[in-house]
């Protein structure tokens, strides 16, 4: 009923005859909400990253990007992919145990006919990790707003918390909070790390003496969205979390 209900609207829209718009393939999509789902993920310990191979051509793509090295002083260099939008980024310097200084970087785009399995090269340092998150939409999106960023990263003390004020932003949209440190005896595991509304998480981490651990949440908003606060502890040094919400059309 719905198919012959549409098919008649669109005779009269186009002045097309209701027997020969009623054979046209209808896509549903297009006559309903746009929706988001997350799909899959990706990690990296290298200065590249690989698309995963099922992305699709309109799919949202959200990159993590941490990098540090050791002298304590040069934060490593800032990177947004080219084709990518910066979202959020943080940078600084510890000398707690060694010296280290560190740069965070959250970019996103809207994958294009190329995006999938495809190298996305980012920060190059002594150290680091990267995290794909890919959501898939109801339909290829247009365009994406990334909004509301907020973050921190302390050199060697406990951050305060903030929120990310998605209360006022137009569904569908997606909140990323993103966590990172370095340990005083190996990875730290980032039990602190709190993201107050969240749908899942990715990790990616190297198992070494100060190395580093990095978390990607996500929390989805098809409808009515709302605030989410986000917080990270003393988790060894360089603690950093950093978020904001990006709003689908």
């Amino acid at each position: 009923m719905m198919r012959q209900l549409l098919a008649l609207l669109v005779s009269l829209w186009l002045g097309l005859s209701p027997a020969l718009a009623n054979n046209l393939v209808i896509n549903p999509y297009a006559f309903g909400a746009l929706t988001l789902s997350q799909l899959t993920t990706a990690t990296s310990t290298s200065s590249s990253i690989t698309v995963p191979a099922s992305v699709q051509q309109g799919d949202l793509l959200v990159l993590a990007d941490w990098a540090d090295n050791d002298d304590g002083t040069t934060i490593p260099t800032d990177v947004v992919p080219s084709g990518w939008t910066g979202v959020a980024e943080e940078g600084a310097s510890s000398n707690v145990v060694d010296p280290y200084a560190a740069r965070f970087r959250l970019s996103a785009k809207i994958a294009g006919p190329s995006d999938a399995s495809a190298s996305v090269t980012g920060m190059n340092d002594d150290q680091e990790l990267k995290i794909i998150v890919v959501f898939r939409p109801s339909r290829a999106l247009a365009s994406i707003s990334p909004l509301g960023a907020v973050g921190v990263m302390s050199g060697e003390s406990n951050p305060s918390g903030d929120d990310i004020a998605a209360l006022g932003g137009s569904a569908p949209l997606v909140v990323i909070g993103a966590f990172a440190a370095l340990g005083s005896a190996g990875a730290p595991n980032l039990s602190s790390r709190s993201l107050s509304a969240s749908d899942g998480e990715q990790t990616a981490v190297i198992v070494a003496e100060t190395a580093p651990r990095m978390y990607l949440a996500w929390k989805i908003y098809n409808t009515a969205p709302a605030n989410v606060s986000i917080d990270i502890g003393d988790e060894g040094f360089l603690n950093t979390y950093a978020g904001a919400y990006i709003e689908a059309d």
